[in-house]
């Protein structure tokens, strides 16, 4: 979330200068149309021609700015998200207790589930409750073509 708000902030600081920036310039060539200023080479004014492509392409000029912007934010959400993910790597696995029953390796085995649900290390729940049966050799996948039992 202080990605999100520092993009925000930032993005809005950078239009409100582009948009100022812009400003200033239709004002000055507004200025040299009225006679107020005089620039340009030779004692000649600018003409309607060259203000008005000057202020169409004054947007463009910003352009890589704005671009560098987006990159910015989009390394900072990376790394952001890098840091989560680090920190959930981390956490240590809760082992719940283990079974009394020794499996043999060479005997097929089955997994019956019966109102399963997964937990993330938080406690928060990810899947569940599932009810399903997978003998030795099965692959199951959930979704609408294959129905858990």
């Amino acid at each position: 979330m202080e990605v999100l708000r520092l993009a925000f902030l930032s993005s809005g600081v950078l239009e409100f200068f582009t948009s100022l920036s812009i400003a200033l310039v239709a004002v000055y060539f507004g200025f040299s149309y009225l006679g107020e200023l005089n620039f340009g080479h030779y004692g000649t004014g600018v003409t309607l021609a060259a203000g008005f492509l000057a202020l169409i392409l004054a947007p463009e000029f910003f352009q890589p700015l704005r671009d560098l912007g987006t990159f910015y934010h989009a390394k900072a959400q990376a790394v952001g998200a890098a840091d989560s993910l680090k920190t959930f790597l981390e956490t240590p696995l809760a082992h719940p207790a283990r079974g009394e029953v020794e499996l043999a390796e060479n005997e097929p085995v089955t997994i019956d589930a019966l109102d399963l649900i997964i937990t993330s290390p938080e406690g928060k729940t990810l899947a569940g409750p599932l009810n399903f049966s997978l003998a030795a050799g099965e692959t199951r996948r959930p979704g609408r073509t294959q129905r858990f039992r």
